[in-house]
């Protein structure tokens, strides 16, 4: 067993399971994509990996506001218990903390768990006279629809509307990109007897956020999604995984959008502002998500959005 920095090319499948079965880590501020997500985007070097071989056998996370550290997602797989190995990532994590000057060390456990309590009990940590109190801050947390929209030609932005109906195996109805076979121009144009992967793409506003934070003026639609979401990690979600919006409408993920020149044809600049690399250097396309319907139903602005994670193995998302 060895200790490393997590690296999200080769970890993230294996992670997002392990805290979906140990940690009971699905949905809302705890969903493992959002987490992986945000912490990463502090890039603090504070996320380890246990590792049996290429195996991801457990995790912790930490971290560091200047005074105080946090130990969080201390997590082992149920195989590899009771050798040591949650332990030797809580002292790996204390040493990395103790480096950048932290005074002290705390974290949270649920209360009446009285195993976790003695395990860390074990490791020199003690109960302190306190009240712990936290706040959720629902609109970071609280997937939902932003915007719905639609465009019957193929047009780069499509325009918001009230409400859109999904059909199974179709698409947006009324859309141009709606139909059993690929729609898409350049797809056709190859083959147009492919089936149609793509029949809805979906966009999260935080990249709108990001862009504007660039200089470029973007709102929902103009990037020619269907559904512009809020508080879900859309580029971090596997293939497969099943998107439900609102009371019954269910989209299947198949791919990623890779961008294309259309995007600075729109505004300059556009198309490598929403590419980047991870810290191993990889592409990372973040012009949304594509998937299929695989339950009918009307989606509106401020439906909520429910993510259900297919069976292992996980895979990637890739272009489609």
């Amino acid at each position: 067993m060895e200790i490393k920095p997590y690296q999200n090319s080769i970890h993230r499948p294996q992670v997002i399971q392990l805290w979906g079965d140990v940690l009971g880590y699905q949905s809302g501020h705890n969903a493992p994509a959002l987490v992986i997500d945000t912490k990463l985007a502090v890039r603090d070097g504070l996320f380890f990996v246990a590792l049996d071989a290429q195996a991801v056998v457990g995790t912790v996370l930490a971290g560091y506001d200047g005074h105080r550290g946090w130990l969080y997602s201390v997590a082992v797989h149920p195989a590899h218990r009771h050798k040591g190995i949650g332990s030797a990532l809580v002292r790996h994590a204390e040493k990395a903390l103790v480096s950048r000057g932290s005074l002290k060390i705390n974290l949270q456990i649920v209360e009446g768990n009285e195993g976790v309590a003695a395990f860390y009990a074990a490791l020199g940590y003690g109960v302190e006279k306190r009240v712990s109190m936290g706040k959720r801050v629902d609109a970071n947390t609280t997937p939902k629809v932003v915007a719905v929209n639609r465009s019957a030609s193929h047009a780069f932005s499509k325009s918001v509307t009230p409400h859109v109906t999904l059909i199974a195996g179709h698409g947006v109805e009324g859309d141009a990109h709606c139909g059993v076979t690929v729609k898409h121009r350049s797809r056709v144009a190859r083959d147009p007897t492919q089936s149609n992967l793509r029949q809805v793409h979906l966009m999260h506003t935080e990249l709108l956020d990001e862009l504007a934070a660039k200089g470029f003026a973007v709102a929902p639609g103009d990037l020619g999604e269907n559904i512009t979401t809020c508080g879900v990690a859309l580029l971090a979600l596997p293939t497969g995984t099943r998107v439900q919006l609102g009371e019954s409408a269910v989209i299947e993920l198949t791919g990623l959008r890779n961008p294309c020149a259309q995007l600075d044809n729109f505004q300059p600049g556009l198309m490598a502002a929403t590419l980047d690399r991870s810290p191993e250097g990889a592409l990372i396309r973040k012009a949304g998500v594509m998937g299929v319907v695989v339950r009918s139903g009307v989606v509106r602005p401020g439906d909520a959005i429910l993510i259900t994670l297919p069976s292992p193995p996980l895979r990637v998302l890739e272009p489609v």
